[in-house]
């Protein structure tokens, strides 16, 4: 085996990542681990999400707010089903893909779920990709473990079962 060129394998362990807890809720780049290219003009930025206390002003509202990403991609790893945002939606070793200019938030009732949190410790473990100007693609492969209630979980109106059957096996099965 052999490696040529500038690009250089390394591991990075998310648990040695030390996040950044503030008095308000920080935006992405706060919790950027890695970036590539030109950003934000091209490239992709790398986002960990670990364990930090939730914003303590007697105002703020921990969860993160609605946005939509103009000029990028939004891809979402979840190590645990603890990311508050999108609790209750989301398990173990989810993704979320919100395409470039697609509105998303907190689901439900997440936002004032997230006032209990304040000024405490969040269990989340998350890592986020970000694309700038260059968009992601579905794979047929990947695009078989969708989940098609994932876009009704803002509705307030919608019991959300949780997925069974065909897609939902792991690849391993």
């Amino acid at each position: 085996a052999g490696w040529e060129g500038a690009l250089y394998p390394f591991v990075f362990d998310i648990k040695s990542h030390h996040g950044i807890a503030r008095e308000i809720h920080t935006a992405p780049p706060m919790h950027q681990t890695f970036q590539s290219g030109n950003v934000p003009h091209s490239g992709f930025s790398l986002c960990s999400f670990v364990p930090v206390m939730a914003g303590w002003h007697p105002q703020e509202v921990p969860a993160p707010y609605a946005h939509f990403n103009v000029d990028s991609d939004e891809l979402m790893f979840f190590c645990n089903a603890f990311y508050g945002a999108r609790e209750g939606v989301i398990e173990e070793g989810s993704f979320t893909f919100h395409p470039g200019a697609t509105p998303h938030s907190p689901q439900g009732n997440a936002a004032q779920r997230s006032l209990a949190a304040r000024g405490k410790v969040q269990a989340r473990l998350a890592v986020m990709l970000d694309t700038y100007f260059e968009s992601m693609r579905i794979t047929t492969q990947g695009f078989a473990y969708r989940d098609p209630a994932y876009a009704l979980s803002w509705s307030e109106n919608v019991t959300r079962a949780q997925p069974a059957g065909e897609g939902w096996e792991s690849p391993s099965a």
